[in-house]
């Protein structure tokens, strides 16, 4: 069963309050490209669903890519999952093109240091941004939506 949704949205900058329609049909449909909506998303994903996610900020990762910089985590080893796939992600953006950087070597030769970059655990908000929107680029089945809003759903059968 598909379900289908449609959603309004703005264009540009230009048209600020164009509404549109347009009606797409995805297996699943997250509303919200939040660190919880993106794992939502992937995991329905990798069990080879088609996959929508509606965001209407222009940038995935909620508050992780919106200011929110760091994990709220006393250790790496409490970390799983997709979650722990961003975290890895992060520690190899700072690691590779950062390997001079003072904090980055401090860390180094402090590892337990809480809320490194090096751990994966502090981040700047354009790099959780990109590092989301790579992993949503990565599921072949998976549309991303930004800057809209989705005003409706219909369900086809059952679901």
């Amino acid at each position: 069963m598909k379900a289908s949704f449609i959603a309004g949205f703005l264009l540009c900058a230009f048209t600020p309050f164009l509404y549109c329609q347009r009606p797409d049909h995805f297996d699943v449909v997250v509303v919200g490209a939040t660190p919880a909506g993106i794992a939502a998303a992937i995991v329905a994903g990798r069990a080879h669903l088609s996959v929508a996610v509606v965001e209407e900020t222009p940038v995935p990762g909620g508050l992780l890519s919106s200011g929110v910089s760091r994990a709220d985590d006393a250790v790496v080893q409490s970390i799983s999952g997709v979650f722990e796939d961003f975290r890895e992600r992060i520690a190899h953006y700072y690691l590779t093109r950062f390997p001079n950087d003072p904090v980055v070597r401090e860390q180094l030769l402090t590892p337990r240091v809480r809320h490194s970059v090096v751990m994966g655990q502090a981040w700047e908000p354009k790099v959780a941004a990109s590092t989301y929107r790579e992993k949503l680029a990565e599921q072949p089945n998976m549309q991303a939506y930004y800057r809209e809003i989705p005003v409706a759903v219909q369900l086809e059968g059952q679901r």
